[in-house]
């Protein structure tokens, strides 16, 4: 059990299926999907012409121009949604709390497009002559440093880069955080952009399924069989302590009892499907979390169209 009580006072989701958690809840009850064909780049020289990418997004929604311009998709996806946490959270940010005020997020990728396009300029014109301007969001950690620069937050600045899990971790570090007293209130999130160069290299690799569609994907059309289609998104929560925010006044949308990361043995490229791994994982979260099994009402699960995944999940 952690040492403090720890929870959730805000929440800003921006992905395919809506901007705005009000937006995304009213997707999700329709059961609708955000799967759909790809109009910003040309994929027909690949196995698949399907993402889940998010429209109508538009920075300057969000913040003044003067912030956003210099910044890669995935960073303004990234102080976007966390406007939207701290904005649900009803936070107020001062000087007297910006210290202990932290951020953690995780990337699997980084800003693949701003990265491409950096190299492109190097190797087109060399080092004395490449966009410097495009430099800073070629490294993983440029959307949490955009996202504590925009709000002033002087608190633990950390990314981490765990494929698929990197903001599980992002999340359990957001923890460990709270939990030893390093901070008071820990934006955490995960964020990911969707770009011509990412959907490359992932052609190039096998990764994707294989599958041309010209209308929206509906979930009961999703095939099975290798590969994934690929998406983009951004989610923020804010994670405080539970004394602070019933100091303040403000509901929370629940706390955090518990947080366990396991891995199995596996091959490359490939993923645990006894199960066995999750199972331990969940009998040590629940431990931690003094529950027993019968008082789970819900278990998520997230399913992604690999068929490795989806049987252990099963």
């Amino acid at each position: 059990m952690a040492r403090v009580s720890i929870t959730v006072t805000g929440l800003g989701i921006l992905n395919a299926l809506g901007i705005g958690k009000a937006t995304f809840w009213h997707e999700l009850l329709k059961a609708n999907t955000g799967i759909k064909p790809i109009r910003d780049f040309d994929t027909s020289k690949y196995v698949s012409n399907l993402g889940a990418q998010i429209d109508n997004f538009n920075a300057k929604d969000f913040m003044e121009p003067r912030f956003y311009r210099r910044l890669s998709r995935q960073s303004r996806l990234a102080v976007a949604v966390s406007i939207e946490a701290i904005k649900d959270s009803k936070l107020e940010i001062t000087d007297l709390n910006r210290n202990r005020i932290g951020v953690v997020f995780g990337t699997a990728f980084g800003s693949t497009e701003q990265t491409d396009s950096f190299f492109v300029s190097l190797l087109d014109h060399g080092p004395q002559a490449a966009e410097p301007i495009l430099f800073p969001d070629t490294v993983p950690n440029a959307p949490a440093s955009h996202v504590a620069m925009y709000h002033g937050l002087q608190g633990p600045n950390s990314t981490f880069c765990q494929n698929h899990l990197s903001g599980e971790c992002a999340l359990a570090y957001g923890l460990t955080l709270l939990e030893q007293d390093q901070a008071d209130v820990v934006l955490v999130g995960g964020v990911d952009e969707l770009s011509s160069i990412l959907y490359h290299s992932l052609d190039a690799v096998h990764a994707l399924k294989h599958l041309h569609q010209e209308e929206t994907l509906q979930p009961s059309q999703f095939p099975r069989g290798k590969g994934f289609i690929p998406g983009e998104g951004a989610t923020c929560l804010v994670l405080e302590k539970a004394d602070l925010a019933k100091k303040r006044g403000k509901k929370s949308y629940g706390a955090l009892m518990s947080l366990t990361l396991t891995s199995g043995v596996v091959t490359q490229a490939h993923y645990e499907v006894s199960g066995r791994a999750m199972a331990e994982g969940m009998r040590a979260a629940l431990e931690e979390a003094k529950l027993e099994v019968e008082e789970v009402g819900i278990i998520g699960l997230a399913a992604n169209g690999i068929d490795e995944l989806e049987r252990a999940e099963a």
